[in-house]
């Protein structure tokens, strides 16, 4: 993380719910009833993680709009060495040395871009690159505390379609956890990487039925259903992204997921998970499209106490 500028990572938000009695991948909640809710938790003061060795992982500052939610979210490591500070010219040389239960503080600007308040469709999310919060951080992060938030909530429920009716003919609701996962916007060199490369083999695979029972007893369960395909030297003759799509193509309904192997033009071996309908990326921070931000000044720190304007106006800019 450089002083004068600030990369920015860009990812679709999914909204999902799941309950105890019908499972995972439920159609999810509006992504403002989710910000409102990490919002509540902010004003609570009930917004931090800390784990069993000291590390904190906190929403620092929380702004919701009609259209969007900005955040800013902060890590805090004591496992982190304490900085050294060098002049190499004036050849001085200092240490910072931390106190107590001090850490390391770094900060992500988040920006998730829903459009309107009841819109549960895949929309924009832009994380600043930060050390300790990557994609998949703060995406347990997010899940963590509305998991938390929905124990005590009765705004996330859903309607049991395996409920007899009420008088008025609506099913039962039962409760139901929201979750939000997030999906890799693909960069330029990803895609040009599987325009000119090879490909070896590509595992399609669904989750739709993980937890299901396999045997009556439910001692085995699934954990996801897969079809492996591998690329006929004789008959291959595309590049791998023409033949990726002629894999994927009338099969994304079946198997949303593809674990792709493939060898760059470079002859390097890469492994990528995807979304097979749309190629987004999946739990990965490589390949993911990245964005330079600059002219936000020429001494930031790690961390703030607050969203920082001048960064959030130039990621609001990319969005």
């Amino acid at each position: 993380m450089r002083k004068d500028e600030r990369s920015v990572f860009f990812y679709d938000a999914k909204s999902s719910a799941w309950t105890r009695k019908l499972g995972d991948g439920l159609p999810g909640f509006p992504h403002y009833a989710l910000a409102a809710t990490l919002r509540a938790l902010v004003n609570a003061n009930q917004a931090t993680i800390t784990n069993a060795k000291g590390h904190a992982w906190n929403i620092q500052d929380i702004k919701l709009f009609a259209n969007r939610c900005e955040m800013l979210i902060n890590y805090v490591d004591p496992d982190a060495a304490d900085p050294t500070l060098t002049d190499p010219v004036k050849k001085q040389r200092r240490q910072v040395l931390k106190n107590g239960d001090e850490g390391l503080e770094h900060s992500a600007h988040i920006l998730w871009k829903f459009g309107d308040k009841s819109n549960n469709a895949p929309c924009t999310f832009l994380v600043e690159a930060a050390a300790g919060l990557g994609s998949t951080r703060v995406a347990t992060i997010l899940r963590t505390l509305l998991r938390e938030a929905s124990k005590d909530s009765k705004k996330f429920t859903i309607e049991d379609p395996e409920a007899t009716r009420d008088a008025a003919g609506h099913f039962k609701r039962i409760p139901a956890r929201p979750l939000i996962h997030l999906a890799g916007h693909p960069s330029k060199e990803f895609i040009q990487d599987l325009q000119k490369g090879e490909l070896k083999e590509v595992e399609l695979y669904s989750l739709q039925n993980k937890g299901a029972k396999w045997d009556s007893s439910g001692a085995a369960t699934i954990d996801r259903s897969s079809v492996i395909i591998k690329a006929n030297p004789q008959k291959a003759t595309q590049k791998a992204l023409n033949l990726l799509k002629t894999i994927t193509s009338g099969h994304t309904s079946d198997y949303e997921f593809a674990r792709i192997k493939f060898k760059s033009e470079s002859d390097l071996d890469h492994t990528v998970n995807v979304h097979s309908s749309s190629f987004n990326l999946v739990n990965e921070d490589k390949y993911v499209r990245k964005e330079r931000i600059t002219g936000i000044g020429d001494n930031l720190p790690t961390a703030f106490s607050a969203i920082n304007t001048v960064i959030m106006s130039k990621i609001r800019a990319l969005s």
